[in-house]
């Protein structure tokens, strides 16, 4: 079974990481099913494996990050960060568009559609090592935004901790 790969829940791997993410940072465009790097049974195993590490750190009953939802959605971006030389998966973020309708701090409603972090995860053996903030760093240099400018669908206490130590933020309008 594909769970046999995966060595221990620090999501290193029994197979070579570096030959499914040759980057230490690869990007996977979301709908493009003419990707054959998606159909690779280890990277399905690689996403799916974070996915379900990531909702179970939130809470949450079912991954919001999966290999097939990510075929499915032409604008999301999966960035993941793999260890430089250990065989091991780090972290991911997911972002994609959503047409949001937000109100600002005095009431008004706008609609607007922005880029929006949809899942942000650090293994938990990996956080408080600067790998988080080295991924959103990279993700905001690659879609060129400020950090402000990034709109976080049910942002988790942790990741407004995150933005708040890092970046200063600490006043947003409740959706």
């Amino acid at each position: 079974p594909l769970s046999s790969w995966i060595e221990n829940d620090t999501m290193e791997f029994s197979f070579s990481v570096q030959q499914f993410l040759p980057d230490r940072i690869t990007i996977f465009e979301g709908g493009k099913t003419q990707n054959n790097a998606l159909r690779e049974q280890q990277i399905q195993l690689i996403i799916n494996q974070m996915g379900v590490a990531s909702a179970k750190a939130q809470g949450l009953r079912s991954s919001i990050t999966t290999c097939d939802k990510l075929l499915r959605a032409s604008d999301q971006r999966l960035y993941i960060l793999r260890e430089e030389k250990a065989n091991t998966v780090v972290g991911f973020i997911k972002t994609g568009k959503r047409r949001l309708f937000l109100r600002d701090t005095s009431g008004l409603l706008h609609e607007v559609v922005p880029l929006c972090i949809l899942d942000f995860y650090v293994h938990e053996s990996q956080q408080r090592k600067g790998y988080g903030k080295y991924l959103f760093e990279q993700v905001l240099q690659n879609e060129d935004l400020q950090p402000f400018e990034v709109a976080i669908d049910r942002p988790s206490t942790k990741f407004l901790k995150f933005l708040q130590k890092h970046y200063n933020l600490q006043y947003f309008v409740k959706q």
